[in-house]
Parts: C-alpha cells; structure tokens; sequence
C-alpha cells in the first residue's frame, strides 16, 4: 500500500523545491520511505559548490563527514562510502552533515536507503548536525526527521 505523506514545495531567494515523500507498508514489514523529486531550481551559486565525502573509521565509529553541496549528480559518491560504512568492523555510523550547505531529495533518499541496509545489518546510524537551513528544511518539509536517530553535533552523536 503507498500512502503519500506529503508534497510540499520550498521556496526561498536561492533556490525552488518540490518533494513527494511516499510511505510504503508491507503486510508484515515496517514503514518504508521513498522521495521523488519533482522539480529543482537552483540559484547559480549552488550549481558551483564543490562537495565532498569522506568516511573514516575512528575508535567505536565509522564516520562519513560530507561537505559542500550533494545533489543527483553527486550521491553516489555519499550511497558509495555509506555502503563502505556499513561494511566495517564499527558498532556504529555517524553522518556528519554539518558541512553541507546544499542537498536534494537524492541525498534523502540515499540516507533512508543506507538508514535501511543498517538496521537490517543490526548497525546504528547517526546524523550528525548542526544542520544548515537548506538541509533542516529538507528534513522538516518531508517528515523523515524521525526515521533518524539525530544528533545535534559530530560530538553527540559518538557519544550517543
């Protein structure tokens, strides 16, 4: 059964948004999350932003710190160093998020789908923030917020 939770459009100075989100409930499973992204416009200072992902294994965490902007064309490098995350040998994932200036709903979706591998997998995933607004807004407006375990800051979140 799909169920639309919602579709919301975001707009501000720098740029246009428009998400669904779509709930999925199997007979025996969980809720599912899954985003479609309908329509981006960006302001051209966003289309330059440089982005970065890095994952590095620290003490009892693998953290992935990811900086700049990640939108379609990027999260692949995030899907493929959160795959990596998954694999190792840590109890637990931290997301540090607090270097993002820009993201789209493919950055969401690669989030809730490594959010998904981990708890299958029996690993903890944390987002780490603080979250900058075009980022806090992505999380408000679809309402996935509370499909993560969040931490305000990189420090919470390997202490949690």
């Amino acid at each position: 059964m799909h169920q639309l939770i919602t579709a919301k459009a975001i707009q501000n100075r720098k740029s246009s948004l428009r998400l669904e989100v779509l709930a999925v409930r199997g007979a025996s499973g969980p809720r599912r999350y899954g985003v479609r992204h309908l329509s981006w416009q960006a302001d051209p200072v966003f289309e330059d932003l440089e982005s970065a992902v890095t994952g590095t294994a620290e003490n009892d965490a693998f953290i992935v710190t990811v900086k700049g902007g990640i939108d379609f064309d990027s999260a692949q490098d995030l899907k493929e160093v959160l795959a990596e995350a998954r694999r190792a040998e840590t109890p637990r994932t931290v997301v540090d998020l607090s270097g993002l200036m820009f993201a789209d709903s493919a950055v969401l979706h690669v989030l809730l789908g490594a959010q998904r591998e981990h708890r299958a997998a029996g690993r903890r995933m944390v987002v780490a923030g603080p979250l900058g607004q075009t980022v806090l807004r992505l999380f408000e407006v679809t309402g996935t917020s509370d499909f993560f375990t969040m931490a305000p800051t990189l420090d919470a979140a390997l202490t949690s």
